[in-house]
């Protein structure tokens, strides 16, 4: 049966995650770097939500934080490709998942239909400097092959497997996104290289197309960017 666009079910999402967490246990970088490969770029740096996946993901009744899991699933070539599913949640961003408020959600490059509109968050401000953010996603795409591999996702307590959100990181720039015709949230993989490179998580909304693969050409200016990541070890 073919995925749908929005989502995965729960079955696909704990295969895909099994999946991911096996090929950073195995430590087989070639591997590693193939799921990462996308055409004519060293490798693939964001993945795009719809708005409308973020508008149902921050309205979910109950919902307390939004987690991001990483997955490996199954391309059309039949080669297994990085991805990412996000879901609300009704436990803190720092606690152990429990049943999700929302579907398993995962990249779709779909224009929004929502014109409703978002107010921002009363939680925690999760905005992050544009300096520290372009560093983190610029250190990411300067990674050489060699230095590539599964140990930017590897930490003292096994396979890095996501991240947790506060709810403020999506509704923040939602509500700051208006008119949404032609945009898209684009969450970025960035590298923390203090004390050992960590894969990071950033969060901006912004025009359709309006990066490539591979480069951080493109990203806006000024502080968009948003974060405040909790990243996730085994089982949580």
């Amino acid at each position: 049966m073919p995925e749908n666009p929005d989502f995965i079910t729960p079955k696909q999402y704990r295969d895909y995650q099994a999946a991911w967490e096996e090929l950073i246990t195995q430590k087989d970088d070639d591997a590693f770097r193939e799921a990462f490969r996308v055409a004519d770029a060293p490798r693939l740096n964001f993945l795009n939500f719809s708005l409308d996946q973020v508008v149902a993901l921050v309205t979910a009744p109950g919902v307390h934080s939004i987690k991001a899991r990483f997955l490996l699933r199954p391309a059309s070539e039949g080669l297994p490709r990085f991805s990412m599913a996000l879901f609300a949640s009704d436990t803190p961003a720092h606690d152990a998942d429990v049943e999700p408020l929302s579907p398993y959600y995962i990249p779709t490059a779909a224009a929004p239909t929502t014109t409703q509109a978002v107010e921002p968050a009363p939680g925690p401000d999760t905005k992050i400097p544009y300096v520290e953010a372009y560093q983190w996603l610029t250190e990411w795409v300067n990674t050489t092959t060699d230095d590539f591999t599964t140990e930017i996702f590897n930490t003292d307590s096994g396979p890095l497997l996501g991240g947790n959100f506060e709810v403020s990181t999506f509704q923040d720039p939602l509500a700051a996104a208006p008119p949404y015709a032609n945009k898209s949230l684009f969450l970025n993989l960035g590298l923390m290289a203090d004390p050992e490179p960590t894969a990071a998580l950033v969060v901006y909304i912004a025009p359709l197309g309006s990066r490539m693969q591979g480069s951080v050409e493109g990203l806006p200016t000024g502080d968009v960017y948003y974060d405040h990541t909790s990243l996730c070890p085994p089982n949580h």
